[in-house]
Parts: structure tokens; C-alpha cells; sequence
């Protein structure tokens, strides 16, 4: 655990080599929230591990999931997301393995902790990917009935009514292009 942050640099970093940033984040963003996750995760997993408790029998730690509320809009998301939580898993291995194999001497002890270890990480890991998919589910139906909302918003605001700009639900600090078309009852007269 001393070693968490470190650790959990090189996971982030070398999982951000394989995958580029989702559409929703910026790199800047994309590694911040990637970083925050894996460290969240990589210490879940060495708690349970080192207090022996079954790695599917508790809930992923406030903000493993953190991915999934950044990207739940964008359809082909989850693919995206499916993909960085594998690399992650790979990459946690990978990790912990040249950690065991750097410090552990005993052929015998080493290669019980390396089988006790592997089966810990993807019991661990199985367990939040199906933590993910149910957060999935629930935040791309939350980014669904918000763009319905927000269609709703700028509908009023093209016919003039006053609205509150926090129901577009939209970073107002980003540039965004809006593109209004009046629809005409009499086509030839709006074509004259």
C-alpha cells in the first residue's frame, strides 16, 4: 500500500498508451479521471487481498466506477470503457507480479501468493465489470432523459420563452455550435 500511488501512475500511464481518450475528456481529464480510478481499484483490491476478504463481496470503492459516469453519453462508450478496465486488469497484473517475483525468494511461497494473488485480481476485476455494466445502464438512461430535457430547453428558447441555462445541463464554458431551423406551415411562401 505504501507503494499506491506509484503503482497506480504506472497502471494509468500504460493504459493510457493502449487507449486513447474517450470523446467526452481531454487527455489532461482523461488521465486525471484514469489515475483516480485505478488508484481507488488497485487499493480496494490489495485490502481485500491482505485482509482476506472475498474480493466480490464488497462494492467498488467511491469513484472505481468514476469512468462510467464520463463517458455514459457517448453510445460507443462502453466498448471503450470495457477495454481500459481490461487493459487495467492486465496491467495490475503485470505490476504485481514483478512486484511478487522482485521480493518474494521462495520458489514455493512465491507460487502460492502468484495463484492466490491471480485468482484474488480477476475475481476482483470480474466482479466490478459487472458493477460497471449495472452503472452503465443506469447513467446512459440518466444522459438519455437528459438530452431529451435539453431538446425540451432549447426548443422553448427558440420560441422566446426564458429559461434557466442549468437545464441545458451543458458546460456553458465550452464552445458549442446551436443550429436552429424554423420549420414553415406554407413551404412555398418560405422558399419565396
Amino acid at each position: 500500500m505504501a507503494d499506491l500511488d506509484s503503482l497506480s501512475t504506472k497502471i494509468s500511464t500504460n493504459v493510457s498508451k493502449h487507449q486513447l481518450p474517450p470523446a467526452s475528456l481531454n487527455d489532461t481529464a482523461y488521465l486525471d479521471v484514469l489515475h483516480r480510478s485505478t488508484s481507488v481499484n488497485v487499493g480496494a483490491f490489495l485490502s481485500t487481498l491482505a485482509y482476506g476478504v472475498p474480493a466480490d463481496s464488497v462494492d467498488p470503492p467511491e469513484g472505481a466506477l468514476e469512468l462510467v459516469d464520463h463517458i455514459a453519453c457517448n453510445p460507443e462508450g462502453l466498448p471503450t470503457l470495457l477495454r481500459i478496465y481490461r487493459l487495467g486488469a492486465a496491467e495490475s497484473w503485470q505490476q504485481f507480479a514483478t512486484y511478487l517475483g522482485e521480493n518474494v525468494h521462495d520458489a514455493a511461497t512465491l507460487a502460492k501468493l502468484v495463484l492466490v494473488a491471480s485468482e484474488h485480481l480477476n475475481t476482483y476485476a470480474d466482479h466490478v465489470v459487472q458493477c460497471l455494466s449495472e452503472r452503465w445502464g443506469e447513467r446512459s438512461r440518466e444522459a438519455a432523459r437528459s438530452g431529451r430535457r435539453r431538446e425540451a430547453v432549447l426548443r422553448a428558447l427558440l420560441a422566446g420563452e426564458n429559461v434557466d441555462a442549468d437545464e441545458l445541463a451543458h458546460p456553458l464554458d465550452r464552445f458549442h455550435v446551436a443550429i436552429a431551423l424554423r420549420r414553415c406551415a406554407n413551404t412555398a411562401t418560405a422558399l419565396a
